[in-house]
């Protein structure tokens, strides 16, 4: 489970390097200096990635509950490595700011400027006919709920193919079970007769 610790901290990294990095942004554009920007950003976004980061770190500690050592150890092992990435960020974005000269971090290029505006279009829309969203998605909803009713799942065994190996399998291992369940309660018949 331990190669899953490169991913669950780069996401939780990331995602507290670009809002400190964001607020960092706007607070130079107003002109403030590198510095002041830093303790702008660190003193409006600073709380906010430590509540994430804290609550991310308790999320993991719940696994500790688990009856599973493994799980228990990457619990443990995951909190402690959330609350050592918050701190390393809030040690090292600072000492990034420090070397900006200026402010610049983060441009929003126009594809994504188009994007967005075609996006805030449909918004409009949406909060234009909440009415109508709201029952098409009940009535999307009320589809698949029908929909589900009329799944049927088949766990017999005739549906795998006679000639493989996972048909001979699956039928040594029904006749080994059969055999087990039936020797067991021949064993339990005859304590009790005695």
């Amino acid at each position: 489970m331990s190669n899953l610790f490169p991913t669950i901290i780069l996401i939780v990294a990331v995602s507290d390097v670009i809002h400190l990095c964001i607020k960092y942004d706007i607070e130079a554009k107003k002109g403030l200096s590198s510095k002041q920007a830093t303790k702008n950003a660190l003193s409006e976004i600073g709380f906010t990635t430590l509540i994430t980061s804290f609550t991310t770190a308790v999320g993991f500690l719940v696994l500790y509950m688990s009856p599973m050592q493994a799980m228990r150890n990457f619990g443990v092992e995951s909190a402690i490595l959330v609350i050592l990435t918050f701190v390393l960020t809030l040690i090292f974005l600072p000492i990034f700011f420090s070397g900006l000269k200026k402010g610049n971090l983060f441009t929003i290029s126009k594809p994504f400027t188009a994007l967005s505006t075609k996006l805030f279009k449909k918004l409009d829309l949406i909060y234009k006919y909440q009415n109508t969203v709201l029952v098409g998605f009940a009535a999307v909803l009320a589809l698949s709920c029908y929909g589900m009713t009329l799944i049927s799942t088949n766990g017999s065994h005739y549906s795998f193919p006679e000639k493989t190996d996972l048909y001979s399998s699956y039928k040594s291992s029904k006749i080994i079970l059969e055999v087990l369940v039936r020797s067991s309660l021949c064993f339990h018949l005859k304590m009790k007769r005695n």
